[in-house]
C-alpha cells in the first residue's frame, strides 16, 4: 500500500490560480505540477519538463520558481488540456 496516491499536486501561487480558470474538478497548474495519469504530453512547451513520478508524472513549468508567470501557465495549461492530460478528477 502506498501512502501517497493523490490525483493531482501542485506548487502555485493564488494569482496563478486564479488566472487559470479551471473547470469543476479540473487540476490547477503551477510550477510544479504532479497529475496521476499515464499521458505524458511530450515535447511540452519551452522550459517546461515532465518526469513520471510514482504512479504519474511531475511537470515543471519553468527551470525556476521565478521564471513562472501567467502567460507560462496557460501556454502549458493549453498543451496539457490539448493532449488529454489535464481531465477533470473523477
Amino acid at each position: 500500500m502506498t501512502s501517497w496516491e493523490p490525483e493531482f499536486a501542485t506548487w502555485t501561487t493564488h494569482a496563478l490560480d486564479e488566472a487559470q480558470s479551471p473547470a469543476a474538478r479540473e487540476p490547477v497548474m503551477g510550477w510544479l505540477t504532479y497529475l496521476h495519469t499515464d499521458t505524458l504530453p511530450e515535447p511540452l512547451p519551452c522550459g517546461s519538463t515532465a518526469t513520471p513520478f510514482a504512479n504519474g508524472i511531475l511537470i515543471q513549468a519553468a527551470p525556476t520558481f521565478p521564471e513562472v508567470n501567467e502567460q507560462t501557465i496557460l501556454r502549458l495549461r493549453r498543451h496539457l488540456q490539448q493532449h488529454a492530460a489535464l481531465r477533470p478528477i473523477p
